[in-house]
């Protein structure tokens, strides 16, 4: 993960104490591109040049 926070980190750390800042935060979540990285099958794990199926959704 990169050192820097994206607006979206930004505002979800604000919006899970404030509930002032959920709204931002759930219009910057609907307008982002989500990267979810996947799950290993059972009884396989992650290892280094492992291939990753990643799911995403965005908005159109």
């Amino acid at each position: 993960m990169s050192e820097t926070k994206n607006e979206l980190e930004t505002l979800l750390e604000k919006a899970a104490t404030e509930p002032g800042h959920r709204p931002a935060f759930f219009r910057t979540l609907l307008e982002a591109t989500v990267w979810v990285p996947g799950a290993a099958a059972q009884g396989e794990q992650v290892v280094e040049d492992s291939v990753l199926d990643l799911q995403h959704w965005e908005k159109r």
